[in-house]
């Protein structure tokens, strides 16, 4: 049973999933093929307006979703694209890696070294921030990489 207490701006619903077999050993169905295709659209998308509705949900109690404390939707998109490129590439099989924990991690620094590192590196040069903020971002995002890798690779090859 789920309890949530009243909110003028929350619209709350649960729903129940039950699969005859572990998602791993399931096979991708073709209408999923065809969504993770580097050239499908995309099905959903996010702007302004569902970042500001969040942010307007988590502050009605009065809390203030900045820095640390972003909304995890906004971590979301960044897992979904991952899953994407993990699904497209089939992770870092080429390295001659077994262990699918291996797998997730090599694939998490690689997106990592590709995506988030050189983007920080020319803000930082270019914004002059502060050192000890570029560190905290590029640990923040290895650390989010990896567990995405990870996450793909227990939810694909293991």
């Amino acid at each position: 049973m789920i309890t949530i207490a009243a909110h003028p701006l929350l619209e709350a619903c649960a729903f129940v999933a039950h699969f005859s077999r572990p998602l791993g050993e399931t096979a991708l169905s073709e209408a999923v093929r065809t969504l993770l295709a580097h050239d499908a659209a995309a099905p959903f998308s996010t702007d302004d307006s569902v970042r500001k509705a969040v942010r307007d949900l988590l502050r009605h109690g009065g809390y203030k979703p900045t820095g640390r404390g972003k909304p995890a939707s906004e971590k979301v998109i960044i897992a979904f694209t991952y899953a994407g490129f993990f699904a497209i590439t089939g992770g870092i099989g080429w390295l001659n890696v077994r262990q699918w924990v291996q797998i997730g991690a090599l694939f998490g620094i690689a997106c990592w070294a590709a995506l988030p590192l050189p983007l920080l590196l020319s803000l930082s040069v270019f914004i002059n921030l502060h050192r000890g903020v570029v560190i905290g971002l590029l640990l923040e995002w290895l650390l989010l990489s990896v567990a995405f890798g990870v996450i793909c690779s227990a939810v694909t090859v293991r």
